[in-house]
């Protein structure tokens, strides 16, 4: 009866890190996919004519554009969104491998989703589509934090 159970461990870590390397593929995919719809904000949210009021502001006596910095902003998510995407899927053979580098990147974007579904109620409100957006956060930290469920079948290597 110990064979059976010594025989199937091997089993069930190799399922394990498929699972985990799944995971990162999917989050990847949807990091990009999410990246990309940056490419569209402006035009969705009719910032030409929601932000046409937006002022400058004067910073130590230099002028900064508030319009300007919300567009670089949506710029920088839309390449952070892309780049953090393609390190999943990169990392996804090295998790499916039981490198703990990989384990560790995944675990620690399951805990940036944790605080994400916070602040998206903490900055938006509890309307149905925030609900649902940190309810989505929630289920990608799932996602990403698969590894915790059996740190030790990853390596330092």
């Amino acid at each position: 009866m110990s064979e059976a159970k010594g025989d199937e461990t091997p089993i069930i870590t190799s399922l394990r890190r498929t699972l985990a390397s799944l995971f990162m593929i999917l989050g990847g995919v949807s990091w990009i996919t999410f990246g990309l719809s940056h490419l569209f904000f402006p035009s969705v949210l009719k910032w030409d004519t929601a932000l046409s009021s937006v002022t400058s502001t004067d910073i130590f006596g230099i002028t900064i554009s508030n319009r300007a910095f919300i567009y670089l902003f949506n710029s920088d998510l839309l390449l952070y969104d892309i780049l953090l995407g393609v390190i999943s899927i990169m990392l996804a053979s090295y998790i499916k491998k039981g490198k703990r580098v990989a384990a560790n990147y995944s675990i620690a974007l399951g805990v940036y989703f944790i605080f994400r579904a916070g602040l998206q109620i903490y900055y938006f409100g509890a309307s149905p589509i925030d609900i649902l957006q940190a309810a989505a956060s929630i289920g990608y930290a799932a996602i990403y934090l698969f590894p915790l469920t059996a740190l030790q079948e990853f390596s330092e290597e």
